[in-house]
């Protein structure tokens, strides 16, 4: 009797030692400032309802794809508040300067995006604002 207690303990403590990663959905898109498209930075994703966070590298083209765990795979479902900062690199030499207003890089953006329990989620951002002087960029949160 001890043996099959001891054995049925350990199927389910091993059952419940496998890889727990959240299901996430492919997310693209394209990040405008005043219609023009943003050429370089990056975007965020944080989950309203917790969860992990979702990052992209803003392409020269303007456009995006979200990584939560492995290059490319999305990010979880749900509302997010989503943070964009694009700086232009000046040099070795000279700071950063901002592309676009400081605030569309801090969860005081304003900025939402809806991820859905779908295949595709194309979720295009476009920024609007006064184009900000040239100075120092702060950074990212």
């Amino acid at each position: 009797m001890p043996r099959l207690l001891l054995s049925l303990v350990l199927c389910g403590l091993l059952a419940g030692c496998g890889e727990t990663t959240a299901p996430v959905y492919h997310v693209t898109g394209t990040v405008t400032f005043n219609d023009q498209p943003i050429t370089t930075g990056s975007v965020v994703f944080v989950p309203k309802g917790g969860g992990p966070t979702a990052q992209g590298t803003i392409g020269a083209d303007g456009k995006y794809s979200l990584t939560t765990f492995v290059d490319g795979d999305g990010a979880v479902p749900g509302t997010h508040t989503v943070m964009v900062s694009a700086v232009k690199d000046n040099g070795p030499e000279a700071p950063v300067t901002a592309i676009i207003p400081d605030k569309f890089a801090s969860e005081q953006s304003g900025l939402t995006g809806e991820v859905k329990e779908q295949e595709e989620n194309v979720i295009d951002l476009a920024l609007k604002g006064k184009a900000p002087a040239s100075r120092p960029a702060s950074p990212m949160p």
